[in-house]
């Protein structure tokens, strides 16, 4: 049996569940997913999931809350049943001579460049050679499990729910060329580092040029980041209207969820660099992603 726990961002979920999925399906395993609701993803996995995802295998959705309320007691209570809930998961799994692989790196080791690349490898390989022993395991994973022999294309196996389908499906028109634009900003220190706004522009005017009545689908976190994109390419701009912004509640995680696939839709991508949603939305559509690096221009 396979025990998923994930956090963080939406889509490094999404590369999380689908190779973990792949795993279940190769191994003849049973998949029980661990779905921790935060304030960085704030939504339920039946709020964004299709029923029929991963019908073809034995799965169970386990749902529980780690939304941290305002007042210091609740907060207290609520991280302390963070930690409750983990410590029971670990218990159950040692219970059954599982295994245990946490792919979250120790205190002194940062969470980008070789030494963390490394250990994602060696996680890895730890799943595998778990599973081939036929032995439970419990993951903990952030973003994709990094197992070479499950791909993360095996992304295109999420279905996500009908309505956001058919929202971006609408918004989308195939008859035009579209140039999905990502531009992560208010929580991602290294997309805004070296993805800059004036670097997006500038690649976004040079394809003006080359392209002949191209259209830009824009999605970013930053409210001053679409005014500003707006203002230069005017009409040739589109975005999701009625946005709700952040991470923290369900409407906004809807919205993150349509961005995404009207991304997806698009003939290509503009993407920020180190960020999983551009990185999904090109896999999920199957479209050539161009990350933007001022080192790179």
């Amino acid at each position: 049996m396979i025990y998923l726990h994930v956090y963080s961002g939406l889509t490094s979920r999404c590369n999380t569940i689908a190779q973990a999925y792949q795993l279940a399906k190769k191994y003849n395993e049973k998949l029980i997913i661990f779905w921790e609701i935060q304030t960085d993803c704030n939504i339920s996995y039946k709020d964004v999931f299709d029923a029929r995802q991963f019908n073809d295998i034995k799965h169970k959705v386990v749902e529980y809350n780690a939304v941290l309320p305002g007042e210091p007691l609740e907060r207290h209570i609520s991280m302390l049943r963070r930690w409750l809930m983990r410590k029971m998961f670990l218990c159950f799994i040692k219970m059954r001579r599982g295994v245990c692989v946490d792919y979250a790196p120790p205190a002194e080791m940062d969470w980008i460049g070789k030494d963390m690349q490394e250990r994602v490898v060696r996680c890895g390989k730890k799943v595998i050679n778990t599973l081939k022993q036929k032995r439970s395991i419990f993951i903990s994973a952030f973003n994709g499990l990094g197992i070479d022999e499950i791909p993360l294309t095996c992304c295109r196996k999420i279905i996500f729910k009908q309505k956001f389908v058919k929202r971006a499906e609408a918004m989308i028109d195939r008859r035009r060329m579209w140039i999905g634009v990502h531009i992560r900003r208010t929580d991602h220190q290294i997309a805004t580092e070296y993805s800059t706004l004036d670097v997006f522009v500038e690649r976004m005017k040079k394809m003006e040029q080359e392209y002949h009545s191209v259209y830009f689908w824009l999605a970013t976190d930053d409210r001053r980041v679409e005014n500003r994109v707006r203002k230069v390419f005017k009409d040739h701009v589109c975005v999701l209207r009625a946005k709700r912004w952040g991470r923290d509640s369900r409407e906004a995680m809807e919205c993150a969820v349509i961005d995404c696939l009207c991304l997806s839709k698009c003939n290509m991508i503009l993407g920020s660099f180190g960020s999983s949603y551009s990185g999904f939305a090109a896999r999920y559509g199957n479209k050539k992603l161009i990350t933007i690096n001022k080192n790179n221009i």
